[in-house]
């Protein structure tokens, strides 16, 4: 999945559409690393034979960077990371 920065350091919620067309909410509220693995038990592909049996759903985060900055925005994360020193 593919999240933005803000969504990365600020937490989200989405709806990911599954092949059977059930939708799955996932949900994050902590700061998510790119490369970052979480697992949704139950929610994954059906089990060989046992469809009523299903695995759990790998969800795999890439973080988007952005490509520029305004210089409203750069000043703003030195304010913030001058804060955190």
């Amino acid at each position: 999945m593919k999240l933005s920065l803000e969504e990365a350091l600020l937490g989200f919620s989405r709806d990911v559409e599954q092949l059977d067309g059930r939708k799955v909410k996932i949900t994050r509220q902590t700061v998510t690393q790119h490369g970052d693995v979480q697992r949704v038990i139950g929610e994954g592909m059906p089990e060989h034979n046992f469809p009523s049996n299903k695995g759990d759903l790998l969800v795999d985060y890439q973080i988007q960077m952005p490509n520029k900055l305004t210089p409203k925005q750069v000043e703003g994360f030195r304010q913030l990371f001058s804060e955190g020193a």
